[in-house]
């Protein structure tokens, strides 16, 4: 005799991850990152769960399940924006199969994410980054400010 069992479950990639970042989760998060702001007080928190951002990034796998891996559950962050910064982590944590854009006309904000990203060698977004500073329109308004960005994000072909 056989029996069947049904389970409410689905598959890793179809889960909403983004869901179990909120406070109430019943897989709560294991690392916060206290980004703080260059050339700024401003300061913000960002929590996440170790385990999928270690199998998003090369890097964030180095840095928590590496040979000298971090153990501390608040990470400072700094060199970039709160805001670049949780632009990466949501994108890390993005439905399956949908697409991500970035809502941004600003030329220093692409850059910030742009930089953040190849720092921690989200691929995808880097690509999505450089699209969108190809694309951005430059006018007579935002010519000079444009240029300035560009002569501090030097290293950005």
């Amino acid at each position: 005799m056989l029996f069947q069992i049904h389970i409410e479950a689905m598959a890793i990639v179809d889960t909403m991850w983004s869901l179990y970042r909120q406070a109430d989760s019943e897989i709560p998060t294991d690392v916060i990152f206290r980004v703080k702001e260059k050339d700024s007080e401003k300061t913000g928190e960002v929590w996440a769960h170790r385990l999928l951002l270690a199998g998003s990034s090369p890097v964030f796998r180095k840095q928590f399940f590496g040979p000298m891996k971090e153990e501390q559950e608040v990470i400072e962050i700094q060199d970039t924006t709160v805001e670049a910064f949780t632009v990466m982590i949501n994108f890390m944590y993005r439905a399956p199969a949908v697409s991500f854009t970035i809502l941004q006309n600003c030329p220093q904000k692409l850059c910030e994410i742009l930089n953040i990203s190849e720092r921690y060698q989200v691929v995808s977004l880097t690509g999505i980054g450089k699209e969108c500073l190809q694309k951005l329109n430059i006018t007579s308004q935002n010519m000079m400010f444009t240029a300035a960005t560009a002569k501090n994000y030097a290293v950005f072909e």
